[in-house]
C-alpha cells in the first residue's frame, strides 16, 4: 500500500515504519505523501488502539530532503507542499483517540525532530540524537516544532536548541522534556510494544478526550502554528538565502 513506509498491525497496535535508510528516511513528496494517508487509516480504524512510529536504520529521520528539495524548479510551492502533507499527518496522530508512541532509533533532524518529540509518549534508543538543523539552512522549523519545544521545554531552552543547532544525546533529549524514556537500542521496540499493549487495554475513547484537551489548553491551538510554519518554511525555501544555503550544504 505504501512506498516510503512500512505498516503492519500487530494486537490492534499499528506499527508505522519510515523506511527510506538509503536517504536517512528523508521526507521528500512519495514518504510525507504515505505518512498523511497512513495517518488517516490509523485515525479513522476503529480496532487501533495504539500506535507505534519509527525509523529504519540509522536514522529515525534527517527531515526535508534536500537534495530533492534543490532538484525542484519551485522550490517554494514544493515545500509548502511537503509541510501540508507532514502537518496533516502530525494533527491526524495528535487528535486520534489511540496513542502515538514515537520509538526514536536513530538520529532526528529538522522535520525528523519535530516528528520523533510528537509522540504523546517519546521512547529514545540510547543511540538517538536530536538537532533541529533549520536555521543552519536559512529554514524555520515547521512540522509543529514551535509548538512542542515551546511546551515541552519553555521558551528559552526552545529558542536555544532553534538559533544554535545543538546537537543533544538521548539523555540530554531527557533531561530537558523532549523524550520520555531512554533505552538501550536493542530494546527500544519491545519497550514501544510493552507500553503499546498498556493502552491498547485501557479506554481509547479516555486517551483521546484527554489528548485532545491538553493540545486546546493553551491560546493558540497547533493547527494555527503549523500553518503559520508551513508559510514560513515556504518563503524561506524560495528566498534567495535559503536557495544560497541549501546549495552550500551540498557544496
Amino acid at each position: 500500500m505504501y512506498e516510503a513506509i512500512d505498516y503492519r498491525v500487530e494486537d490492534n497496535i499499528g506499527i508505522i515504519t519510515l523506511n527510506r535508510p538509503d536517504d536517512a528516511n528523508g521526507m521528500d513528496y512519495q514518504l510525507l505523501t504515505d505518512l498523511r494517508d497512513v495517518s488517516f487509516q490509523v485515525s479513522t480504524d476503529p480496532s487501533i488502539r495504539a500506535v507505534i512510529l519509527t525509523g529504519t536504520g540509522k536514522f529515525f529521520s534527517a527531515g526535508g530532503d534536500l537534495k530533492a528539495i534543490a532538484s525542484q524548479e519551485n522550490r517554494q510551492a514544493y515545500v509548502a507542499q511537503l509541510a501540508e502533507f507532514g502537518s496533516t499527518a502530525i494533527a491526524n496522530f495528535q487528535r486520534m483517540d489511540a496513542p502515538l508512541i514515537t520509538a526514536i532509533n536513530g538520529t532526528a533532524s529538522g522535520g525528523g525532530f519535530s516528528l520523533a518529540i510528537s509522540g504523546d509518549i517519546a521512547i529514545a534508543s540510547d543511540k538517538a540524537r536530536f538537532t533541529l538543523a533549520y536555521t543552519k539552512i536559512g529554514f524555520v522549523p515547521d512540522l509543529g516544532g514551535t509548538y512542542f519545544l515551546v511546551n515541552m521545554v519553555g521558551l528559552r531552552k526552545a529558542k536555544e536548541l532553534i538559533l544554535l543547532n545543538e546537537i543533544l544525546n538521548a539523555n540530554q533529549a531527557k533531561e530537558c522534556g523532549l523524550v520520555n524514556r531512554v533505552v538501550p537500542h536493542n530494546e527500544l521496540m519491545a519497550e514501544a510494544m510493552t507500553l503499546a499493549r498498556h493502552f491498547a487495554s485501557g479506554s481509547t475513547t479516555a486517551y483521546g478526550n484527554a489528548k485532545r484537551l491538553l493540545l486546546d489548553a493553551g491560546e493558540t491551538n497547533l493547527e494555527a502554528v503549523m500553518a503559520a510554519e508551513a508559510r514560513g518554511v515556504a518563503m524561506a525555501a524560495g528566498s534567495e538565502e535559503g536557495t544560497k544555503l541549501v546549495n552550500k550544504f551540498f557544496d
